[in-house]
């Protein structure tokens, strides 16, 4: 089974910066031996972006307001084809 253990912005556990244009990073876990991250997708503030990447996902939306809380969500697909999903704050 895949599932998302972390979502970090900035390094941060919730989703409260001071950057307009922060960074994602999640982390995965499989109980499958090989399994590798396809495809994922970050959803913040209305903006979302598909990436194959799990750590430096640049936000590309609209400028955040700084220090205010934003829900940050991420679904990903491995090699497996196993999705997992999870939201952060």
């Amino acid at each position: 089974m895949l599932r998302i253990t972390e979502i970090r912005t900035e390094n941060a556990l919730r989703c409260v910066t001071d950057r307009r244009h922060p960074s994602f990073r999640f982390s995965l876990e499989s109980d499958r031996e090989g399994a590798a991250l396809v495809r994922a997708i970050v959803r913040v503030n209305g903006w979302e972006t598909e990436t194959t990447e799990q750590t430096g996902v640049v936000y590309g939306g609209e400028k955040l307001q700084p220090f205010t809380e934003y829900a940050v969500s991420v679904e990903a697909w491995d090699t497996f084809g196993e999705h997992a999903a999870a939201e952060g704050s």
